[in-house]
């Protein structure tokens, strides 16, 4: 997917070409260095965890790095941030999700057409930016009864990124690190990186998958 990268280069940090988006919109910083419109700021609060290992500390950095370029943003802790989120009523969030990690399909599935719905109805964890794109749908799902090493799926997913990448409805930050100690007193053979038979979290309804394999040390 390199030269989708190349052309729309996701990780680029340039204010000139910021200024360069605004201005030619039509907007114009007023006093206080915001971006302004018709007498309108760009304004918007940002929503996430009030306790998180990633999200809750990004969120005043983010915040200030749009602040910095322009745009008059705060951020929020609120305890139904997930009602919020997943109704629509935030309209600006810090969130994670999985996908996975050696097949396009199940991250490219995450904004598939069909978990759409109306702004004020919960969506559980998928497409929560209510993105509809019919197109990127339909790659998606030719994508979906491929096994991981076929090379059509690699065709097929670079379709999809050339819909994906010019609309960028969700934007990456990171890939979180969540550190998980694990006690081997009673119990051994739990997933390492010398044994990844999954991914360490228990809590993406992967508990049954992780038991049969651990082993009692008496």
């Amino acid at each position: 997917m390199a030269d989708l990268l190349e052309q729309y280069p996701t990780t680029e940090f340039n204010l000139d070409k910021v200024a360069e988006i605004m201005t030619r919109k039509g907007y114009e910083k007023d006093a206080e260095g915001f971006w302004t419109k018709d007498g309108q700021r760009i304004t918007f609060q940002i929503i996430t965890f009030p306790q998180h290992p990633s999200a809750t500390p990004q969120v005043p950095i983010v915040t200030e790095q749009l602040r910095r370029a322009g745009f008059d943003a705060s951020f929020l802790l609120p305890a139904d941030f997930v009602t919020r989120i997943q109704t629509g009523e935030a309209v600006a969030f810090l969130w994670g999700h999985g996908g996975s990690m050696n097949d396009p399909y199940a991250t490219m599935d995450l904004y598939h057409i069909r978990h759409v719905k109306p702004t004020g109805e919960a969506i559980p964890f998928n497409n929560l930016y209510r993105w509809s794109n019919q197109e990127f749908s339909d790659i998606v799902d030719q994508m979906r009864p491929l096994q991981p090493d076929d090379p059509k799926l690699k065709d097929l997913f670079h379709q999809a990124l050339e819909i994906w990448l010019p609309n960028l409805p969700d934007i990456t930050l990171t890939e979180t690190v969540i550190l998980l100690p694990r006690n081997t007193t009673y119990w051994t053979n739990w997933p390492t990186p010398d044994n990844p038979y999954m991914h360490e979290g228990f809590w993406h309804q992967t508990s049954m998958v992780l038991w049969p394999y651990l082993e009692p040390t008496q």
